[in-house]
């Protein structure tokens, strides 16, 4: 269920999914993305939502260099999924300019190294469930939800709410007994809820590129499947099933039943 908030993008309740016979309850579980623009009025919604708690999934550098603007009496804490030590940029508040400048860096390297944008990703999502580090960093966040549940909501949210966010989500649905599909379905919810911040960052983009490479950034700015399935190809690969990559993340089945209840 989408959250209509003014400076927050692609967010959403997970509540109303259905699970065998039950539903995941409302205001309980949401995702989004980065919280700098939070308004007011997100914060009374969020508030009426009864969150409780944020866990923020960005690197170190990413908070300093674009910092939540923060609830009072919510508590916050901070599960860095990835090891890398980037440094965000906020695609809202910069400049078409400097916004082009960062993503044409960064289609440089990935042209250095022979990769396409979809090739980058898929193996972003590779390491996802390759790395020790995000592998640790995953299970965190699924036994935090699990072993410290809070009265109310809590949030976790990454830059984009789609990739960090994304196998996040997808590894606690999973816990919680959701289907292949819809863990997919719920990913690729993110093309639709971005639709008008995407357009508003390519229409910033656009007179400082070229047409080739303003395709090239809608596809950044997108997920696809085939990202997220690289992510379950790769822990079963790994550990035979994606239940045994999930216990490979420190994440029980006892943890599992916690979550349900």
């Amino acid at each position: 269920m989408k959250i209509d908030l003014q400076g927050v993008s692609n967010a959403r309740d997970l509540g109303g999914m259905a699970i065998g016979d039950k539903r995941i309850a409302t205001c309980r579980l949401l995702r989004s993305g980065e919280h700098n623009r939070l308004t007011d009025s997100d914060k009374r919604l969020l508030a009426d939502m009864g969150l409780q708690r944020v866990i923020d999934l960005r690197t170190p550098p990413e908070i300093a260099n674009v910092p939540d603007n923060k609830i009072d009496g919510v508590q916050y804490e901070y599960i860095s999924v990835i090891p890398a030590t980037t440094f965000g940029i906020s695609y809202e508040t910069t400049d078409g300019a400097t916004i082009a400048k960062y993503l044409q860096a960064g289609l440089e390297r990935m042209a250095s190294r022979g990769e396409t944008p979809a090739e980058h990703m898929q193996d972003l999502y590779r390491r996802f469930a390759a790395l020790p580090h995000c592998r640790e960093k995953i299970g965190e966040f699924v036994r935090t939800l699990a072993h410290r549940p809070v009265d109310g909501a809590t949030l976790w949210h990454c830059s984009a709410g789609k990739d960090r966010v994304g196998v996040c989500t997808a590894t606690l649905l999973h816990c919680l007994g959701a289907s292949h599909r819809q863990i997919v379905d719920d990913y690729m919810l993110t093309n639709t809820q971005t639709e008008t911040s995407r357009q508003s960052i390519l229409n910033k983009v656009a007179p400082h590129v070229s047409a080739d490479m303003l395709q090239l950034v809608r596809q950044m700015l997108c997920v696809d499947e085939s990202y997220i399935a690289r992510f379950f190809d790769t822990a079963e690969n790994l550990y035979g099933t994606f239940d045994n990559f999930v216990q490979a993340t420190g994440v029980t089945e006892q943890d599992g039943e916690l979550l349900k209840k």
